[in-house]
């Protein structure tokens, strides 16, 4: 399962083994089984012969991290934007920056909630968790901004966003948004972004090159991050 990683990790998966319908009815009888807790006996009571077993499977997975892994990423979600400009009415191509006055808050909310929750400053953490805690500040009004467009618009709206760290590990936000029907105007896209500054332009018809651009910026670092609506691009790829 971990194709050409570099370095790929184990990880382990647990499972209890399947019963047949007339051993689970006992099982659900005996009062000396905790059922609602994966089957755990009681102590001093010893399982049945036909007690279910727990299994562990251990599966050799991707890193997700090394250049390999970030390539077959690549890969894997430009075909899956690429499905879906195909499949849709128009697609539009836009980033979304913040402000200077929207940074230092942005800053000093990630910096307030790594105090509270870690007991550790912004300044304290690494880049890559530091652009981890300001872009977790940010996504809620990435996702209030995303209301706003379809409420106003009345637009079936689908989009891919990737979360890219400027070089002072400050995130930004590149997207492709694709219509499905009612169409949605470039003036209220960028209205409706208040956190700053935001540029917009329309993919041409047949044109699949943006999606590549838009996906290139998975391969620059480990630390980027992706967000899609459900199930994204996944019905032809």
């Amino acid at each position: 399962m971990h194709g050409d990683c570099t370095a790929p990790r184990d990880v382990a998966l647990r499972g209890v083994e399947a019963l047949l319908l007339k051993q689970l009815a006992a099982i659900r009888e005996d009062p000396f089984v905790d059922y609602a807790d994966g089957y755990g006996w009681l102590p001093g009571r010893e399982p049945r012969p036909d007690a279910p077993r727990t299994r562990t499977v251990y599966l050799r997975v991707r890193c997700r991290k090394c250049p390999a892994c970030l390539q077959h990423k690549r890969r894997l979600w430009t075909a899956r934007g690429i499905s879906e400009v195909r499949t849709s009415m128009r697609t539009w191509f836009g980033t979304l920056t913040v402000s200077p006055e929207r940074r230092f808050q942005a800053k000093l909310l990630a910096d307030k909630r790594s105090t509270t929750r870690r007991g550790e400053a912004l300044s304290e953490l690494s880049s890559v968790e530091r652009t981890r805690a300001i872009a977790a500040e940010l996504n809620p009004e990435v996702t209030r901004w995303l209301k706003r467009v379809r409420k106003q618009s009345g637009a079936n709206l689908r989009y891919l966003l990737v979360c890219e760290p400027h070089k002072d590990g400050f995130p930004h936000f590149h997207l492709l948004l694709h219509e499905r029907g009612q169409p949605v105007s470039k003036r209220l896209l960028e209205s409706q972004w208040t956190y700053g500054f935001s540029n917009w332009r329309l993919v041409p018809a047949g044109e699949v090159a943006q999606v590549g651009y838009v996906c290139k910026y998975i391969t620059k670092s480990a630390q980027t991050r992706i967000r899609a609506s459900r199930h994204y691009g996944q019905q032809d790829v």
